[in-house]
């Protein structure tokens, strides 16, 4: 956790534009795509570890938790059956929010020219090969449109999350009362 604390220290755009620069231009637009993922991973990691270990924490202080120790069931089956059943809403909702961080990260790289370079497309070459000049925009208002795909992947990553986060939490998902059982019966 003390990395993952140090990692946090550093604003996120400037270690990204960092660590970026550091490596080399001439690589193609798969190796870089690979290169840009390793360094956004590395630098959104710690903020996800840091919320799991402050859930797992609060979790196994729970009263279920320490009955379920004190009647010696197995640390690995607590951790199965107790404490990722009540952690899994927050995980869900962390990823799907997390890949749009990191579309939208390289979407900058790549419009800051450090990205993924042409003749590969990118959301981010797009929009800086289009909107050089307000006046490219006010004549051609359809070079927009890589911005408006941009906005609707990652409202429709969120979209997903929470759906996937009400259908498979097992705590939040809404169970018929017994009197609408009694009527479907």
């Amino acid at each position: 956790m003390r990395i993952a604390e140090f990692v946090i220290l550093i604003p996120g755009l400037y270690l990204i534009l960092f660590l970026r620069s550091l490596l080399s231009r001439e690589l193609d637009s798969g190796q870089s795509f690979m290169l840009i993922t390793v360094i956004l991973s590395f630098v959104g990691w710690p903020g996800s570890a840091r919320l799991i270990r402050g859930l797992v924490h609060s979790i196994k202080r729970e009263d279920f938790v320490v009955n379920a120790r004190l009647e010696s069931i197995p640390p690995l089956v607590i951790i199965f059956r107790h404490i990722i059943p009540q952690m899994s809403s927050i995980l869900i909702v962390s990823v799907t929010l997390g890949i749009p961080g990191f579309i939208l990260g390289e979407t900058v790289l790549s419009y800051l020219g450090l990205g993924i370079v042409d003749p590969a497309v990118s959301w981010g070459s797009l929009l800086n090969r289009e909107i050089s000049t307000l006046a490219n925009l006010r004549n051609f208002p359809w070079f927009l449109y890589p911005g408006l795909f941009l906005l609707l992947a990652t409202l429709a990553f969120n979209f997903i999350g929470d759906l996937l986060r009400d259908l498979l939490d097992p705590y939040h998902r809404e169970r018929p009362s017994p009197r609408k059982r009694k009527e479907t019966s």
